[in-house]
């Protein structure tokens, strides 16, 4: 998936780029058909997270995840 110059389209980028994985690896079945959906529950819950150890956790939890699927 392109990057774009959309804010929440770039704050999802910057997230995977930081746990090293792909973005569609966010979406479930065909990216191109949820890529909305699935961006804004990921921004939704993302903005949640307060706090910069709460940020830490969740990509630390999300890598984990990545990382097992990859295996």
């Amino acid at each position: 998936m392109a990057k774009s110059d959309d804010p929440k389209r770039a704050i999802l980028h910057n997230i995977a780029d930081v746990l090293g994985v792909p973005v569609e690896q966010f979406y479930g079945g065909d990216p191109a058909l949820k890529a909305s959906a699935g961006e804004d529950d990921c921004l939704r819950l993302w903005r949640k997270i307060g706090s910069d150890k709460g940020r830490a956790q969740a990509l630390k939890a999300l890598q984990a995840i990545a990382d097992e699927e990859a295996n």
